[in-house]
């Protein structure tokens, strides 16, 4: 195919060159006037610069022998942090074998031989777009697929364990306003590993998540169970493609890092936010004013960031809504509440809508499903 059955000019994504001589450059520039946008770098430093700061790059065509970084190594460097966009080479024939052996270390997609024709360049490019378009569709398509499933978990939480899936809810709120406060970009991960940490929590009996979640005490034993849940969470995520960075920060989370943000990884930064998050839903939960629960953080030194401490001086609290779900009656939680009458099949009220489900309830409820009294379903919600 030549150049004139080629159209380019129906991409809107910009190629970058980068070539240490000018006259290349500009020789590139004459060739491919008014065929597709173009950005022009003149070292592999420049190169870098550029791609940090424009997002529309789809394809960067780079000259193989340049002073202090060659082509090699720039796009392995761009490999290392926009693995989608297309990587080609130019290169001489003294060149070639050297481009070769390196070539598995950028995974280049293709090599052009210097010098080469507008022909030949052009349809290289074309290839290229063609590759980045197809590779944004598979991306797509991925991460459709990894919303679904996430959202499959989700609601696989909400009905095997309400009030787990309520504190993911809660986690999920303070995490977002924290990352914001703090000022974290392209926080999508630390939002999902909110969502997700609790998802462990359908391997814990109900009841001592309810008793937990509910402010009071439970035996050591019981506690250890409970404090299992992030384990199994964290395995179960990394099990799932492209969530490894989210098992690695509810993996994390348990304990709260000392945080040297010189240093810190992302992961460490977002396991001690969420970690920081949790503890202050829980305390929250317990009764426990804002002002009091920030004091008790600052009192243990360093323990916490003040980044953090900072954050939580002006998160909003989260405000509960009722959400009305129908479940299995022998299923019901200690701590739900009643959106509905609790009548038996002879027509008798046993509990009011709205009431909460205590011990003496939860038993009641209980003694009379055991004798097929009740219906095999109830309206309930969650404060």
């Amino acid at each position: 195919m030549t150049e004139e059955n080629i159209d380019l000019s129906q991409y809107n994504e910009t190629v970058l060159f980068v070539d240490d001589e000018p006259f290349v450059l500009n020789g590139i520039k004459r060739q491919l006037y008014n065929k597709l946008n173009i950005i022009t770098a003149n070292s592999g430093l420049e190169a870098l610069e550029i791609v940090k700061s424009n997002s529309n790059i789809a394809i960067i065509v780079s000259d193989y022998k340049m002073p202090e970084m060659n082509g090699i190594q720039l796009l392995s460097k761009v490999r290392e942090k926009h693995p989608n966009i297309i990587r080609i080479i130019l290169t001489g024939n003294c060149d070639l074998e050297a481009a070769i052996t390196a070539i598995n270390k950028s995974n280049i997609f293709r090599i052009i031989m210097k010098p080469s024709s507008v022909d030949d360049l052009v349809s290289v490019l074309s290839d290229g777009f063609k590759q980045y378009k197809l590779q944004q569709a598979e991306k797509e398509l991925l991460e459709i697929t990894l919303l679904e499933s996430i959202n499959t978990l989700s609601d696989i939480l909400s009905l095997m364990n309400p009030v787990a899936f309520n504190r993911a809810k809660r986690l999920q709120h303070y995490v977002n306003q924290i990352s914001e406060l703090w000022g974290l970009k392209d926080a999508w991960w630390l939002n999902m590993s909110a969502t997700l940490s609790q998802i462990g929590c359908v391997s814990i009996p109900p009841e001592i998540i309810t008793t937990i979640n509910s402010g009071y005490d439970v035996s050591p034993e019981e506690q250890k169970i409970y404090d299992s849940y992030l384990d199994v969470s964290a395995s179960l995520i990394k099990a799932i493609p492209r969530l490894e960075k989210v098992a690695a920060v509810i993996s994390k989370m348990k304990e709260a890092i000392y945080l040297d943000i010189s240093e810190a990884s992302a992961i460490t930064i977002g396991a001690h936010i969420l970690h920081v998050a949790n503890k202050f839903d829980d305390l929250i939960n317990k009764g426990m004013s804002r002002s009091d629960i920030i004091k008790s953080f600052e009192d243990q030194g360093n323990k916490y960031h003040h980044k953090v401490l900072n954050a939580l001086t002006k998160v909003e609290l989260y405000k509960t809504v009722q959400h009305e779900i129908t479940i299995d009656i022998d299923t019901i939680q200690l701590g739900m509440h009643l959106a509905s009458d609790l009548v038996t099949k002879k027509g008798n009220v046993l509990a009011r809508q709205g009431d909460k489900v205590s011990s003496a309830l939860f038993a009641m409820i209980y003694n009379y499903n055991k004798q097929d009294m009740l219906y095999k379903t109830i309206l309930v919600y969650e404060e």
